[in-house]
């Protein structure tokens, strides 16, 4: 049963991905970080996504967005 559970879960990353998940540019920049986060939060309302998943997809975009909190952060 594991394993079916496991594959529901990449479909479901699969499906969120392919709503155009915003990047998140590189550099300082207050706004457009903003802007992402409403963007994914729309993508999560549509997909009617539970809390868990959102946690799991979140936490996938936002490592794909390492660099930029890298640059912020220095800021």
């Amino acid at each position: 049963m594991r394993e079916v559970v496991g594959a529901t879960e990449y479909q479901g990353l699969d499906r969120f991905q392919q709503n155009n998940t915003p990047s998140l540019n590189r550099g300082y920049n207050p706004d457009g970080a903003q802007k992402w986060i409403r963007e994914i939060e729309k993508i999560f309302q549509v997909m009617v996504c539970p809390e868990g998943q959102k946690v799991a997809f979140g936490t996938y975009t936002l490592v794909e967005a390492e660099y930029w909190w890298e640059n912020t952060r220095q800021c």
